[in-house]
């Protein structure tokens, strides 16, 4: 899967480890975020999504299911743990 190019967003603490984030990247092309698009925390792997004004915020109960399983999240989750394994992020 392609991953895009890197987009600045105001920062915004991850909801599940408090680091900040500061940027973010689309899978499959270049889509910049809007209200409502997963993203997920490179630090804890933690999944949310962004709100009106770009900011991160938990998944709904309805989101939660859509997301399950979805082979862009999983691609994701899956380099996320390989890079992490290599010492090469994750560290707080």
């Amino acid at each position: 899967m392609e991953i895009g190019t890197s987009i600045d967003i105001a920062p915004s603490a991850c909801t599940g480890c408090g680091k900040e984030l500061d940027m973010t990247a689309s899978v499959g092309g270049d889509h910049p975020p809007e209200e409502g698009s997963i993203t997920i925390c490179f630090t804890c792997g933690h999944i949310m999504a962004f709100d009106g004004n770009l900011r991160l915020r938990d998944l709904t109960d309805k989101e939660i299911v859509a997301v399950a399983g979805d082979k862009r999240v999983l691609a994701v989750q899956h380099a996320r743990a390989i890079y992490s394994q290599r010492g090469k992020c994750c560290s707080e």
